[in-house]
């Protein structure tokens, strides 16, 4: 996570997982045009699971994808990878990723009313 000036919401956290369809309709928003409506967005861990010599290193990393993209890509809510080879491979299957203020991501869900999705299956 890293830190911007965000022109609405001043120095603030952002977040770079974020379907890049949903960061568009975020810009969209708050240029006062109308966002493609989004009424759920899924959230897809990637948990990572490195050795390094002796130390076990265990973090999760979420992604915040469109429903439209969960089902094109046919992502599931989980993916555990413990090699570089396992991220890259993961890297691929998943949509354009954009980057978003913190803040502006939360209003944008709290203003839409948007479901956060958790868990899932993929038929």
């Amino acid at each position: 996570m890293g830190i911007v000036r965000c022109k609405v919401h001043g120095e603030v956290g952002v977040n770079p997982w974020i379907d890049e369809k949903i960061v568009n309709n975020i810009r969209f928003d708050y240029q006062g045009l109308p966002p493609e409506k989004e009424k759920k967005i899924f959230v897809v861990t990637l948990q990572c699971v490195f050795d390094e010599s002796e130390e076990m290193e265990v973090f999760n990393i979420n992604h915040y994808i469109s429903e439209e993209n969960i089902y094109k890509y046919k992502l599931k809510h989980l993916y555990r990878i413990s090699t570089e080879e396992e991220e890259a491979k993961f890297d691929k299957k998943i949509p354009q990723l954009g980057v978003t203020c913190g803040k502006c991501f939360e209003d944008y869900i709290e203003k839409y009313n948007i479901e956060v999705v958790r868990e899932w299956e993929i038929k």
